[in-house]
């Protein structure tokens, strides 16, 4: 039944102008109005690791900001869609960028300066359950607060849209209007 449910949100969230809808109405960060969707495009999903094991990302989009310097800077969405909490989900989009980085290296896209382009890991939910799993992949790691072996580890955060906490979606936006639908507890006949 996932797999289904899963397809559709691939299909729906591959349309533009939905996607821009998503992150303009649901992500709370100020360089989103920076964002050129007119020139959005889909990156390649499959990604295989040295070892040739195959990962699957499910939405990838490369989003140039408008005119923010000589330079062309572009914002990398990884856009992964989830329906049951997974507590391991900031290891996995930390996997998911590092293939994505890998790939990138490999096809040489990288930014006029030869460096890595930024990525923003967002995770829309669409679960019956609340998400309360770790959004940082530090607090997956079994560290005290206080030790210098923090600067060693790893950091991966990734963006929560969790569809349950908007169960009236929002005036105006279509993927609010999915939420709404996605919340419904009764079915009009």
């Amino acid at each position: 039944m996932y797999q289904k449910h899963d397809r559709s949100y691939h299909r729906l969230f591959s349309e533009p102008k939905l996607v821009e809808d998503l992150v303009r109405n649901f992500v709370n960060e100020p360089w989103v109005s920076d964002l050129d969707f007119s020139k959005m495009e889909r990156i390649n999903t499959k990604f295989h690791s040295d070892a040739l094991e195959r990962r699957d990302g499910d939405v990838i989009l490369r989003i140039p900001f408008l005119q923010q310097s000589a330079q062309e800077i572009y914002l990398f969405l990884l856009l992964e869609f989830q329906s049951t909490p997974d507590e391991w989900m900031a290891l996995r989009f930390g996997t998911y960028v590092h293939l994505l980085y890998e790939q990138l290296v490999k096809e040489q896209r990288l930014t006029p300066d030869g460096r890595l382009p930024p990525v923003f890991p967002l995770l829309l939910y669409n679960g019956d359950k609340n998400w309360d799993k770790a959004t940082d992949l530090k607090a997956l790691i079994s560290l005290p607060p206080n030790t210098p072996l923090w600067q060693w580890q790893p950091g991966m955060r990734y963006y929560l849209i969790d569809e349950s906490r908007y169960p009236e979606g929002k005036p105006g936006s279509l993927s609010g209007l999915i939420f709404r639908l996605e919340n419904a507890q009764t079915v009009v006949v």
